[in-house]
Protein backbone atom coordinates (compact mmCIF):
# COMPACT_ATOMS: atom_id res chain seq x y z
CA UNK A 1 0.00 0.00 0.00
CA UNK A 2 1.17 3.63 -0.66
CA UNK A 3 -0.08 6.90 0.51
CA UNK A 4 0.27 10.71 0.72
CA UNK A 5 1.02 12.64 4.06
CA UNK A 6 1.10 16.38 4.19
CA UNK A 7 2.02 18.84 7.19
CA UNK A 8 2.95 21.94 8.28
CA UNK A 9 4.97 22.69 11.41
CA UNK A 10 5.37 26.18 13.03
CA UNK A 11 8.83 27.03 13.84
CA UNK A 12 9.30 28.92 16.97
CA UNK A 13 13.62 29.61 15.44
CA UNK A 14 16.41 32.36 16.18
CA UNK A 15 17.46 34.80 13.56
CA UNK A 16 21.39 34.43 12.68
CA UNK A 17 22.06 31.29 14.31
CA UNK A 18 21.33 27.85 12.53
CA UNK A 19 18.28 25.79 14.21
CA UNK A 20 17.25 22.29 14.15
CA UNK A 21 13.82 22.05 13.48
CA UNK A 22 11.88 18.29 13.63
CA UNK A 23 9.63 17.40 10.23
CA UNK A 24 7.27 14.48 11.84
CA UNK A 25 6.64 11.94 8.76
CA UNK A 26 6.77 8.82 7.77
CA UNK A 27 10.09 6.39 8.65
CA UNK A 28 10.48 6.50 4.68
CA UNK A 29 9.25 7.64 1.70
CA UNK A 30 9.91 10.51 -0.62
CA UNK A 31 9.98 13.85 -0.31
CA UNK A 32 7.73 15.73 -2.40
CA UNK A 33 7.23 19.12 -1.99
CA UNK A 34 8.08 21.50 0.83
CA UNK A 35 7.20 24.95 1.58
CA UNK A 36 9.32 27.77 4.20
CA UNK A 37 8.26 30.82 4.72
CA UNK A 38 8.42 33.51 7.80
CA UNK A 39 4.81 34.42 9.22
CA UNK A 40 5.77 36.64 11.85
CA UNK A 41 5.26 40.23 12.34
CA UNK A 42 9.38 41.35 12.58
CA UNK A 43 10.99 42.76 9.34
CA UNK A 44 11.34 40.01 6.73
CA UNK A 45 14.68 38.39 6.51
CA UNK A 46 16.18 35.82 4.15
CA UNK A 47 16.89 32.55 5.19
CA UNK A 48 18.85 29.23 3.92
CA UNK A 49 17.72 25.89 5.20
CA UNK A 50 18.92 21.81 4.20
CA UNK A 51 17.19 18.94 4.84
CA UNK A 52 18.54 15.51 6.72
CA UNK A 53 17.39 12.22 7.86
CA UNK A 54 19.05 12.08 11.01
CA UNK A 55 19.16 14.73 13.96
CA UNK A 56 22.69 15.06 14.59
CA UNK A 57 23.53 15.73 11.28
CA UNK A 58 22.39 19.11 12.03
CA UNK A 59 25.07 21.69 13.45
CA UNK A 60 22.88 22.26 16.84
CA UNK A 61 21.21 18.97 16.87
CA UNK A 62 22.28 15.46 18.84
CA UNK A 63 21.94 12.41 17.66
CA UNK A 64 18.76 10.47 20.06
CA UNK A 65 19.22 8.67 23.02
CA UNK A 66 22.64 9.00 23.77
CA UNK A 67 24.58 10.90 26.66
CA UNK A 68 24.58 14.58 24.96
CA UNK A 69 24.74 18.24 25.61
CA UNK A 70 26.29 22.03 25.07
CA UNK A 71 29.68 22.92 25.54
CA UNK A 72 30.01 26.13 27.50
CA UNK A 73 33.05 26.80 27.12
CA UNK A 74 36.63 25.47 26.78
CA UNK A 75 40.06 26.51 28.76
CA UNK A 76 43.47 25.56 29.27
CA UNK A 77 44.75 22.51 32.01
CA UNK A 78 48.27 22.38 32.07
CA UNK A 79 48.07 22.60 28.25
CA UNK A 80 45.42 20.02 27.70
CA UNK A 81 42.05 21.27 26.74
CA UNK A 82 39.33 21.37 29.65
CA UNK A 83 35.79 21.43 28.56
CA UNK A 84 32.97 22.57 30.60
CA UNK A 85 29.69 20.98 29.49
CA UNK A 86 26.07 20.58 30.18
CA UNK A 87 24.51 17.29 30.59
CA UNK A 88 21.37 18.01 28.48
CA UNK A 89 19.97 14.23 28.14
CA UNK A 90 21.37 11.15 29.77
CA UNK A 91 20.72 7.57 27.78
CA UNK A 92 18.51 5.71 29.46
CA UNK A 93 20.46 3.50 31.05
CA UNK A 94 22.19 5.72 33.44
CA UNK A 95 25.44 6.38 32.02
CA UNK A 96 27.92 8.63 33.33
CA UNK A 97 30.84 10.12 31.67
CA UNK A 98 34.16 8.25 32.63
CA UNK A 99 38.35 8.39 31.72
CA UNK A 100 38.39 6.90 28.94
CA UNK A 101 35.61 7.44 27.06
CA UNK A 102 34.85 9.15 23.57
CA UNK A 103 33.35 12.09 23.16
CA UNK A 104 32.14 14.11 19.69
CA UNK A 105 32.40 17.38 19.66
CA UNK A 106 31.40 20.37 17.24
CA UNK A 107 30.12 23.67 16.39
CA UNK A 108 32.61 25.59 18.89
CA UNK A 109 34.43 28.84 18.32
CA UNK A 110 37.82 27.25 17.51
CA UNK A 111 37.51 24.54 14.45
CA UNK A 112 40.31 22.48 16.05
CA UNK A 113 38.16 21.13 19.03
CA UNK A 114 35.23 20.06 16.52
CA UNK A 115 36.48 16.36 16.52
CA UNK A 116 36.14 13.45 18.76
CA UNK A 117 38.11 13.55 22.15
CA UNK A 118 39.24 11.19 24.45
CA UNK A 119 38.43 11.85 28.49
CA UNK A 120 41.75 11.94 30.77
CA UNK A 121 40.16 13.28 34.28
CA UNK A 122 36.91 14.26 35.23
CA UNK A 123 37.84 17.47 37.00
CA UNK A 124 34.70 17.81 39.35
CA UNK A 125 31.87 16.13 41.26
CA UNK A 126 29.38 17.18 38.52
CA UNK A 127 31.23 15.51 36.24
CA UNK A 128 30.40 18.75 33.59
CA UNK A 129 34.43 19.83 33.75
CA UNK A 130 36.17 17.28 31.84
CA UNK A 131 39.73 16.89 30.63
CA UNK A 132 40.44 15.35 27.38
CA UNK A 133 42.87 14.37 24.77
CA UNK A 134 43.20 14.53 21.10
CA UNK A 135 44.11 18.10 20.41
CA UNK A 136 46.27 20.11 23.04
CA UNK A 137 44.65 23.52 24.05
CA UNK A 138 45.76 26.89 21.84
CA UNK A 139 42.77 29.08 22.58
CA UNK A 140 39.72 29.54 24.32
CA UNK A 141 36.62 29.01 23.15
CA UNK A 142 32.95 28.96 23.31
CA UNK A 143 29.45 26.95 22.25
CA UNK A 144 29.07 24.01 20.76
CA UNK A 145 27.92 20.23 21.44
CA UNK A 146 29.24 17.65 22.28
CA UNK A 147 27.92 13.58 22.13
CA UNK A 148 29.17 10.15 23.42
CA UNK A 149 30.88 8.50 20.20
CA UNK A 150 29.52 5.41 20.61
CA UNK A 151 25.57 5.80 20.08
CA UNK A 152 23.94 2.72 20.82
CA UNK A 153 22.61 1.99 17.64
CA UNK A 154 23.40 3.39 14.80
CA UNK A 155 27.31 5.18 13.92
CA UNK A 156 27.94 8.49 14.15
CA UNK A 157 28.64 9.83 10.62
CA UNK A 158 29.73 13.31 8.46
CA UNK A 159 26.43 15.55 7.35
CA UNK A 160 26.68 14.50 4.77
CA UNK A 161 25.74 11.22 4.62
CA UNK A 162 22.45 12.12 5.49
CA UNK A 163 21.38 14.51 3.31
CA UNK A 164 18.04 14.72 2.07
CA UNK A 165 17.53 17.78 0.51
CA UNK A 166 20.56 20.41 -0.60
CA UNK A 167 20.86 23.76 0.33
CA UNK A 168 18.00 26.21 -0.80
CA UNK A 169 17.94 30.13 -0.14
CA UNK A 170 14.45 31.87 0.62
CA UNK A 171 14.24 35.69 -0.02
CA UNK A 172 12.70 38.26 2.64
CA UNK A 173 8.98 38.08 2.44
CA UNK A 174 8.59 35.18 -0.03
CA UNK A 175 8.10 31.17 0.31
CA UNK A 176 11.04 29.13 -1.00
CA UNK A 177 8.77 26.78 -2.29
CA UNK A 178 9.93 23.51 -4.04
CA UNK A 179 7.99 20.68 -5.98
CA UNK A 180 8.55 17.50 -7.66
CA UNK A 181 11.56 16.70 -5.30
CA UNK A 182 11.40 13.35 -5.70
CA UNK A 183 13.82 12.91 -2.61
CA UNK A 184 13.97 9.16 -1.35
CA UNK A 185 14.47 9.03 2.19
CA UNK A 186 14.99 6.66 5.28
CA UNK A 187 15.31 8.05 8.55
CA UNK A 188 18.26 7.10 10.33
CA UNK A 189 17.90 8.49 13.62
CA UNK A 190 18.70 6.11 16.58
CA UNK A 191 15.68 4.42 17.55
CA UNK A 192 14.06 4.69 20.84
CA UNK A 193 16.50 1.89 23.24
CA UNK A 194 14.11 -1.00 23.25
CA UNK A 195 14.99 -1.05 19.56
CA UNK A 196 10.79 -1.48 19.20
CA UNK A 197 9.77 1.83 17.38
CA UNK A 198 11.63 3.66 14.07
CA UNK A 199 11.72 6.84 14.49
CA UNK A 200 9.74 9.45 12.37
CA UNK A 201 11.68 12.50 11.41
CA UNK A 202 13.23 14.90 8.73
CA UNK A 203 15.40 17.62 10.07
CA UNK A 204 15.73 21.42 8.80
CA UNK A 205 18.67 23.42 9.31
CA UNK A 206 16.90 26.67 9.50
CA UNK A 207 19.01 29.81 9.04
CA UNK A 208 17.57 32.48 9.11
CA UNK A 209 19.17 36.51 8.43
CA UNK A 210 18.34 38.85 11.00
CA UNK A 211 18.49 38.29 14.93
CA UNK A 212 16.15 37.75 17.92
CA UNK A 213 12.61 35.79 17.53
CA UNK A 214 11.79 34.43 14.37
CA UNK A 215 8.49 32.03 13.32
CA UNK A 216 8.24 30.22 9.95
CA UNK A 217 6.03 27.42 8.92
CA UNK A 218 7.17 24.99 7.10
CA UNK A 219 4.82 22.75 4.81
CA UNK A 220 5.56 19.61 3.41
CA UNK A 221 4.17 16.30 1.48
CA UNK A 222 5.87 13.07 1.18
CA UNK A 223 4.67 9.68 -0.84
CA UNK A 224 5.75 6.96 1.77
CA UNK A 225 5.11 3.06 1.33
CA UNK A 226 3.36 0.83 4.22
CA UNK A 227 5.09 -2.41 5.02
CA UNK A 228 4.02 -5.09 7.21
Amino acid sequence: MSGTYSRVVEASVTGGVSNCVELPVPPRGVLDRLVVKQTDASAAVDFDFIVYNRKGACPTGNDLHVNAGTVTSIGNNSGATQLTIVIDQVYPYGHVLAVGDEIYVKGTSVTAYNRVHTITSIDNAGGTLITTSGVAYSSAATGGYWQDNTPQVFPRHDPTMHLVNASVTGTAGNASASFDLNRTYENDDNQDFTKRTQAQSLWLDLVPGGSGAKTFEVAYTVNNEFKF
